[in-house]
C-alpha cells in the first residue's frame, strides 16, 4: 500500500539538500533481501579504530565511532522497552524490531523472514530467522518473541487488538487476535516493539535488566552516564555477516542549540557526527556552514494539546479550544521561525498522507472572533492557564504566548525537562501543551498514539465518542480506507481535539563521511539502520 501521493514524493526528494558528496545510504530493496546477510567476511585481529583499514563489499570502510547529539536527556533506563517509553528513537543500535518500515509504508523482513496474515482466525504467523541469537548468547527464537509480546501485554504498549502469542514452532509464533487491526504490522516494525533477551531478563531481574539492554542488535552497551552520554561497541558475532562497520555508537545528551552547533563545527574530540533536530533556524545555520550533508524527512503538525478531558477546565469546552486556534496567526509563526523549513498548518495530517482533506480546512487568525467565543464558553474577561513548552523552538512558544495574552487566555509558561514531558504524556496535566504531532504511513498509527483511550499517552485529552466508534471500525477494513481516514481527521479538527498550527520536517544532519544510515528511507519505527552505518576516511 502506497502512503504518499506522487507529487508528495516529489516535493520531499526535492528538499534533499546533499553537500560535498554526502549520501550513501541504503536503499530499500525488493523481494525481502533486506534481511539476506552480506557475503563479506568480519574483520579479523581486533578492532579497527580508524575507517578506512579494512572494506566492505561495496567500499564500505570498518572502524571509526559515530557520534550523535541528541535532545533526549539520557536519564531514564531504557532496556525494557515496555517500561519505559523513554526508550525512542536514540537507542536502536542494541535491539531490533522483526520488520522493517519505509517512509512510505512498504514492509521489509528483518528478524522476521516473512509473515501471513489470516483475516479470519484473525491472527498473523511470523515466520523467524534461523540461527540469530541476543548478544547474551541466548537463542532468538519463537519463544522469547511469544514473551516479548506477553510483555508488552504487561507493559500496556501492545496495540489493544492483540490477544496473546502462540509458539508454532522452533521459529514460528502466531500473534493472536481479537480483531484484525490494520495498523498492526505497523507495530511490529516499531522501535518500541524491538525484541530483548528473555533469559537476561529472568536471571537479572526487571530493575537491573532496565539498566542493562540485552537484544539482537549490532552494538552492545558499553557505558552509561545518566543525563550525559551512553555508548554502545561493536557486537562480534552479530547475525549479519559483515556487519556493523562501525567500532562503536556514542549518544551525547546535548539540549541546548549553540552547544549542538559547535560540536557539528568542529572538528576534535568535541565533535559530533549526526544531530536531528525540526529547528528551522539552526538547519538553515548548520547547511551554510557545516561540512554536512541534511536529509528532510516529514515531521508532521506542531500544535497544542489541552486538558479537555478534565472536569472543571475551561478547555473541556469546545468555544475555548476553537478561540486557541483563531488567537493564533500561523503565517507570522512561520515567516519567523521557519526559515523556509517549516510551513502553516491548517489540518492535523500533512498533505500527502491518507486522512489529508481534500479542501483546505478553515483556521483562520481572527483575534475578535477568538474573545466572541471566549465570552459565549463564559469567559468575556478571558483566562488563565498554565502552559507547558514541550516543542523544540522556544522562540515559537513564546510568540504563541504572546498571541493568546493577545485575546484573554494569559498563561504561566514553563519549559520542562525531558523527564517531566514524560509526566504530562503519562500522567496527564491541567492546561496547553506544545505537541509535535508525528506523522505515520498508516494514519490509523497516528489515532492509537495520540488518541486512543486504552494507549498510556494523554489522558487529560478528550475524545469524542463518535470519532473513537469509527476509529474502531477504521482498524478493522483489510487496509485503511481512505474516506474514513478523512471522517477522523475532520472530527478532530471539528471539535479541535488538537490544534495544528505548522509543519515541520525533522532534518537529520549529517556529516559527509557519514554513510549507509538509511534516513532517506526508513520511517518513526526504526530511525535509521545502526548495521549498515560506516564512516569514510576523507
Amino acid at each position: 500500500m502506497k502512503r504518499f501521493t506522487t507529487v508528495f514524493v516529489a516535493i520531499l526528494m526535492l528538499m534533499i539538500l546533499v553537500a560535498c558528496g554526502g549520501g550513501g545510504d541504503t536503499q530499500p530493496q525488493q523481494g525481502g533481501s533486506t534481511s539476506t546477510p552480506s557475503t563479506s567476511q568480519s574483520p579479523s585481529g581486533g578492532q579497527a579504530t580508524t575507517p578506512g583499514e579494512k572494506r566492505g563489499p561495496e567500499g564500505q570502510e570498518y572502524g571509526g565511532v559515530m557520534k550523535i547529539a541528541t535532545g533526549a536527556s539520557l536519564q531514564d533506563p531504557f532496556g525494557v522497552p515496555w517500561m519505559y517509553q523513554s526508550f525512542n528513537r536514540p537507542f536502536v543500535p542494541f535491539a531490533e524490531a522483526l520488520l522493517l518500515e519505509t517512509y512510505w509504508g512498504d514492509y521489509f523482513p528483518f528478524l522476521a523472514k516473512d509473515w501471513i496474515v489470516d483475516l479470519d482466525k484473525p491472527e498473523i504467523i511470523f515466520v523467524l530467522e534461523e540461527g540469530i541469537k541476543f548478544s547474551d548468547g541466548s537463542p532468538f527464537d519463537a519463544e522469547a518473541v511469544a514473551w516479548n509480546v506477553e510483555k508488552w501485554m504487561e507493559g500496556s504498549i501492545a496495540d489493544s487488538a492483540i490477544k496473546g502469542a502462540e509458539v508454532r514452532g522452533e521459529y514460528e509464533v502466531a500473534i493472536l487476535l481479537h480483531d484484525w487491526s490494520n495498523s498492526l504490522i505497523s507495530i511490529f516494525a516499531s522501535r518500541i516493539s524491538v525484541m530483548v533477551s528473555k533469559e537476561s531478563y529472568e536471571k537479572l531481574g526487571e530493575e537491573a535488566s532496565a539498566q542493562n539492554a540485552v537484544g539482537t542488535g549490532p552494538f552492545t552497551l558499553t557505558s552509561r552516564v545518566p543525563g550525559a552520554t551512553v555508548t554502545f561497541s561493536r557486537r562480534d558475532g552479530y547475525w549479519r555477516e559483515g556487519e556493523p562497520y562501525l567500532d562503536g555508537i556514542e549518544y551525547y545528551a546535548m539540549s541546548d542549540v549553540m552547544t549542538q552547533n559547535a560540536a557539528m563545527l568542529s572538528t576534535g574530540d568535541d565533535s559530533v557526527d549526526w544531530l536531528q533536530t525540526s529547528r528551522g533556524e539552526q538547519i538553515e545555520f548548520l547547511r551554510d556552514n557545516a561540512d554536512v550533508y541534511i536529509e528532510f524527512l516529514p515531521g508532521g503538525a506542531t500544535g497544542l494539546n489541552v486538558s479537555s478531558r478534565n472536569e472543571g477546565s475551561p478547555f473541556a469546552k469546545k468555544e475555548v479550544r476553537q478561540a486557541l486556534s483563531y488567537a493564533i496567526d500561523r503565517e507570522a509563526i512561520v515567516a519567523a521561525r521557519g526559515f523556509g523549513v517549516w510551513t502553516e498548518a491548517a489540518q492535523l495530517v500533512p498533505e500527502g498522507y491518507q486522512g489529508h482533506l481534500p479542501d483546505s480546512y478553515n483556521l483562520t487568525y481572527d483575534p475578535a472572533k477568538a474573545k466572541e467565543l471566549l465570552a459565549q464558553a463564559g469567559y468575556p474577561n478571558g483566562l488563565t492557564a498554565d502552559f507547558y513548552g514541550t516543542t523544540s523552538d522556544r522562540d515559537a512558544v513564546v510568540a504563541i504566548q504572546s498571541m493568546l495574552d493577545q485575546v484573554g487566555i494569559h498563561t504561566n509558561l514553563e519549559f520542562p525537562e525531558a523527564g517531566a514531558i514524560s509526566t504530562l504524556r503519562y500522567d496527564g496535566f491541567e492546561g496547553i501543551t506544545t505537541q509535535g504531532f508525528g506523522v505515520y504511513p498508516n494514519i490509523l498509527q497516528l489515532w492509537w498514539y495520540y488518541f486512543d483511550a486504552a494507549y498510556m499517552y494523554y489522558p487529560t485529552v478528550w475524545r469524542p465518542q463518535a470519532m473513537m466508534d469509527l476509529y474502531v471500525e477504521a482498524r478493522k477494513d483489510p487496509e485503511v480506507d481512505t474516506k474514513k481516514a478523512e471522517d477522523l481527521h475532520k472530527m478532530v479538527l471539528d471539535d479541535m481535539v488538537a490544534v495544528p498550527i505548522y509543519n515541520t520536517y525533522t532534518a537529520h544532519i549529517l556529516r559527509n563521511n557519514m554513510h549507509g544510515t538509511g534516513h532517506p528511507n526508513w520511517g518513526l519505527g526504526t530511525q535509521w539502520l545502526a548495521h549498515s552505518a560506516w564512516k569514510s576516511s576523507n
